[in-house]
């Protein structure tokens, strides 16, 4: 597997308060993280499906409120990590739905 790789960037706006651009290699790069992490949880916790919409909910709502405190506590490093464990939360939550399943 890829490493994370981590873009370097000063914000979200430019000096004139326009929004910076994303580009199509960004967006690439963040859905190969996200395989990347998706992949490592797993491999770490297993891959079997949740057990259901409650579980599913009370996962993403964990995994949620950590991005929340990411962004309180304007820990960068740690909110791209979080943003990361929820996206690979809800790539798992999908493939919980869908299946199929061994």
């Amino acid at each position: 597997m890829s490493k994370l790789r981590t873009p370097e960037v000063s914000g979200s706006k430019r000096r004139d308060g326009s929004r910076r651009e994303i580009t199509c290699g960004a967006v690439t790069q963040a859905i190969a993280n996200v395989e990347v992490r998706t992949a490592t949880i797993l491999e770490r916790h297993g891959s079997g499906a949740f057990a259901g919409h409650h579980e599913i909910l009370g996962v993403l709502t964990e995994e949620y409120y950590e991005v929340v405190y990411a962004v309180h506590n304007k820990e960068r490093g740690s909110l791209q990590d979080e943003l990361l464990d929820l996206a690979a939360a809800c790539v798992k939550a999908l493939a919980s739905l869908q299946g199929p399943f061994k």
